[in-house]
Parts: structure tokens; C-alpha cells; sequence
């Protein structure tokens, strides 16, 4: 909040930030706290922290890895933010937020209004005995309210997710039992020079799983003593957040009375739980797995000959996402996917994917919006099976633009 802001609006920010850290403090994660304290902190100056500065300050990490150290801390902000969406849901009125593309703590009174910074030195106010009683109770309740949330039987969806649930997207897995969330992964290996020390972790294409490494041995006995299963499996953060999000989806959907809908991953999906599940997966083109096999078979895209090229068959056009952005703020082109079609047993199988975090988060986003898909289910005039491609910009991890690029029945 600026220095000339009207004292009513530091007032108004102070109460919010209070009753949010109330909130937290009765979860079980210091975590979130932390980041929340530190994000109102910063808050006063002209610029958002970077992620390195966050990732030192409420993570303790040294810095040296820096790209692990950003993808922890835009998994946390993404999942400190919907915490918040949670703590305001229902409610009207100011409410915390931290906007997309920054991190910071604003206070807005909704979706377009006026937001409010806070510029004034802040730091978690110490507690008088009166305070720290109410407090206490409010804490009590807000436990007491969390466990019956979480015993209560599931309620009806409300309007929205009944408008999701009825798209040709969601509409089968809506009406069906509960689905296999499959978030997409890379099966890593481990290498040793000499079987003592661990020279380096492997991401190789062509290993994609533990069964594929028992086939490259094979083939390949020089390799027995060089590499090593160390049960290591990868997710990029945009694919942890996107899975999030649609988990969210579907406990909206009314898919999670007992809980929230386990996440598999790609890299340990088997054919049994291909088969016998019908099959959400949200993740990366390239981390498909065993999913593979049954999209491209209905598919008339296939990978192109580089990791980030799309070729369509039908007409021969590529379509090449650009490469993944480093620490410029150029515009980035991906490339975002969405598909519906059948399993090896018939079995209703959903693809949220792309060739980038860009990409994925981008459909993710796409397949929360009855809207976006009615208007897809009037370009392939309601067909069961189909796919989308959209072309998708960003700057950073702030997604600008997405334009569709081919929507389509399959057969």
C-alpha cells in the first residue's frame, strides 16, 4: 500500500493479513506461514522478490540449485494461493491475493477492482492476552470446521461444475466412477564410473520406465554395472500445479467424497491400471508413457522429429514450440492439447497436455471453463471422441495469449 493510502485501507490490510495468518497457523504446515509473512513483508517494496530471494529466505536453500529452488517456490505460491482461495470462498468483500506473474500480497475488493499494496513496514503483531485467547478459539474452530468438511458427506456440484459436467469433455468421466488422475513424469537412471559414487542422474527418452531399463541392459549388457534404478521419477512444476488444479476439478465434479483423488504418475502408470481405469492425464506430450500408445493410435498429430515439435498428418504442418524461457522476459510460443478418446478396453481416457509447463497449465486452465468448452463442443459438433491443439504465448510464467489452432472429431 502506498504512503498516501487513506488509513482505512492499512487498516483493512492488517485485519485481512490477521485473520489469513489465523488460518494458517491452525494448519499442520509452518511452511505456508512462512511464505505468507514473507510475501506481506516484501509487499512494501517497489519490486517482488525474485524466486532465489524466496527460496533463501523460507526455504533455507543455498541457492546452488537454482532451478530446483525456483520450481519449489512457484509450487508453493501456486498452492498458497489457492489456500487463499479456499479462506475467501463464499465470502464478499476485500480479500487477499497474490497476482499472477508476482509475488506479493494485495489486497482487492474482487476480479478487476482496484488492488491494494501494502508499503508500510510490516511484521506479524505480537499478540495481547485478549487477542491471543480469541485467537486461540477461532483456531478451534476453524480445526473443529476442517474436520467436518472433511467427514461430511459429499454435496451436490454447484452450477459451474454442473456446466463442466456437462461438456463433451467431462461429460462421461462426470457421470462415471471416480478417475485415475495420471500427472506426467520421466523415469530417471542413476550412473556410476566406478559402483561406489554417483556420477550423474539420467533423463534418457528412450528409458522411460523401470521395464525399459531391464530392455537397454539387455541389449546393452556394457551398461549393468554403469546404471543403476534409484526408483527416481521426475515432474516438471507446471505438470504438479496443472494436476492440482484438476484434481480440484473433479472433487468439484463430486469425484472425492472419501478425500482427494489420488495422483499417479506416468512413469509407474502399468497396463493393468491403463485398462481397468478410466484415465485423466495432465502433464507434458513427452511424459505420456504408456499413455502414448492408445493416444496416438486415435490421434492425427504425432511428435515431430525434435522434443518440442507437433506434426499433423492430415494436413503436414509442424507446429514447434519455442524453447523454454531461462530468465528472459521475450513472449514464448507453446503449444497446449486436449483430447478425448478411448483405452485399450474401451475405457474413457482425457489428455490435458502440452509440449511445455506453458502449454499444460494453459489447458488446465482451459478445462475449468464450461464456456471455453461449449465452444469447443459446437466446433466438432459434440463428438465423443476429438482433440484440440491451441497455440499459447506467454512472458515468464504469465500465460498472455491462446488461440486455437485445430479442434476435430476422431474416429
Amino acid at each position: 500500500m502506498h504512503s498516501g493510502d487513506a488509513p482505512e485501507s492499512v487498516q483493512a490490510f492488517d485485519d485481512a493479513v490477521a485473520q489469513v495468518r489465523i488460518a494458517l497457523a491452525a494448519g499442520r504446515s509452518t511452511v505456508f506461514l512462512r511464505l505468507f509473512d514473507f510475501l506481506v513483508e516484501r509487499s512494501q517494496d517497489d519490486r517482488s522478490p525474485k524466486e532465489v530471494e524466496i527460496a533463501l529466505a523460507v526455504f533455507g536453500d543455498d541457492g546452488i540449485r537454482e532451478n530446483a529452488a525456483d520450481s519449489t517456490v512457484r509450487v508453493y505460491v501456486h498452492r498458497l494461493r489457492k489456500r487463499l482461495d479456499e479462506f475467501y470462498a463464499g465470502k464478499t468483500g476485500p480479500r487477499l491475493m497474490i497476482p499472477k506473474g508476482e509475488y506479493r500480497i494485495v489486497l482487492g475488493s474482487g476480479p478487476g477492482a482496484v488492488v491494494y499494496g501494502r508499503r508500510l513496514p510490516w511484521r506479524p503483531p505480537l499478540p495481547s492476552r485478549r487477542t491471543a485467547v480469541i485467537a486461540g478459539v477461532v483456531a478451534l474452530v476453524i480445526a473443529a470446521a476442517l474436520v467436518l468438511w472433511a467427514v461430511s458427506p459429499r454435496k451436490e456440484a454447484d452450477p459451474r461444475a454442473r456446466a463442466l459436467g456437462a461438456t463433451a469433455f467431462w461429460r462421461s468421466i462426470a457421470s462415471g466412477p471416480p478417475p485415475l488422475i495420471v500427472a506426467g513424469s520421466s523415469f530417471m537412471v542413476a550412473e556410476t564410473r566406478d559402483q561406489k559414487q554417483i556420477s550423474r542422474i539420467i533423463l534418457d527418452p528412450e528409458i522411460s520406465s523401470r521395464e525399459d531399463l531391464g530392455q537397454h541392459l539387455k541389449t546393452h549388457p556394457e551398461d549393468f554395472y554403469r546404471l543403476y534404478d534409484l526408483d527416481l521419477n521426475f515432474s516438471p512444476s507446471g505438470t504438479a500445479i496443472a494436476a492440482w488444479d484438476i484434481q480440484d476439478i473433479l472433487s468439484g465434479l463430486g469425484m472425492a467424497s472419501a478425500g482427494a483423488l489420488p495422483i499417479a504418475i506416468s512413469s509407474k502408470l502399468d497396463p493393468n491400471m491403463l485398462a481397468t481405469n478410466s484415465i485423466v492425464y495432465v502433464g507434458r506430450l513427452s511424459s505420456l508413457g504408456p499413455i502414448a500408445a492408445p493416444l496416438f493410435r486415435a490421434s492425427r498429430l504425432r511428435p515431430g522429429g525434435a522434443y518440442n515439435e507437433l506434426v499433423d498428418t492430415s494436413s503436414g504442418r509442424h507446429y514447434l514450440a519455442d524453447p523454454e524461457p531461462g530468465k528472459t522476459r521475450a513472449p514464448r510460443k507453446d503449444y497446449g492439447y486436449i483430447g478425448r478418446f478411448s483405452g485399450p478396453s474401451g475405457n474413457v481416457i482425457v489428455v490435458i497436455g502440452g509440449i511445455g509447463d506453458t502449454g499444460v497449465e494453459s489447458m488446465a486452465a482451459l478445462v475449468s471453463d464450461p464456456a471455453q468448452l461449449r465452444a469447443i463442443d459446437a466446433r466438432i459438433a459434440g463428438a465423443a471422441r476429438f482433440e484440440a491443439l491451441f497455440e499459447v504465448s506467454a512472458i515468464d510464467d504469465v500465460i498472455v495469449d491462446r488461440r486455437l489452432v485445430l479442434a476435430r472429431a476422431l474416429n
